[in-house]
């Protein structure tokens, strides 16, 4: 199962993502979020994990400061967290993770031609995009995930407690999960948590 460890803010826990043998680690470039991480202490996490793919997570963000701010800290994939178009993520200078929202509208022949590597599957809310904590109705969605074409990581309200029901809705490969809130103890990240939930969904 692929696992992203998303909102990383110090190297403490980037070593936990690492020692657990996670795939991806998550930095959020979006300001005024309270994971917000600046790039320069991202570069400093980048640069002393380099054999973890990392990921910066954007917003409806200026294109030319994505691209810097992606070169800059040296992360792997950039992640699009808001409304941007596929030409928009076509001009983006690495491989692409587009956050879309299980809702009424859900369209995946959209969704496998949007210029992407990997897609990321959250609930809607109509207040914010992404971080919410929420579960959306996986086996509802079930049928629909799995005739996505790419890899894809399912976020929100992902715990120890429900990760193995996770697994056994969607055993192949190509599907994991992104998770963030449920890692945090008085919202900072917690390796011991992040360790044990590493253990728990990788089977180690």
């Amino acid at each position: 199962m692929l696992v992203k460890i998303c909102g990383i803010k110090t190297n403490e826990a980037a070593d936990a993502v690492v020692e657990g043998n996670g795939d991806f680690l998550g930095m959020i470039f979006v300001k005024g979020r309270k994971r917000y991480l600046d790039p320069g202490l991202a570069e400093g996490i980048s640069s002393k994990h380099k054999s973890i793919k990392k990921v910066g997570v954007f917003l409806d963000e200026d294109l030319e400061r994505v691209n810097t701010i992606a070169d800059f800290t040296c992360i792997d994939y950039v992640q699009l967290h808001g409304h941007e178009s596929a030409e928009y993520a076509s001009k983006i200078g690495l491989p692409v993770i587009k956050a879309f929202r299980w809702h009424d509208d859900f369209d995946v022949e959209a969704i496998n031609k949007y210029p992407c590597e990997i897609v990321l599957i959250e609930s809607f809310n109509k207040k914010t995009n992404g971080g919410t904590g929420e579960v959306f109705n996986w086996h509802e969605a079930a049928k629909e995930i799995k005739m996505i074409k790419k890899p894809v990581l399912i976020a929100g309200g992902i715990t120890e407690d429900n990760i193995f029901e996770l697994k056994e809705l969607f055993p192949d490969d190509n599907i994991g999960v992104d998770v963030s809130s449920s890692l945090e103890i008085n919202n900072c990240k917690s390796p011991e948590k992040i360790r044990s939930f590493l253990k728990k969904s990788k089977g180690i």
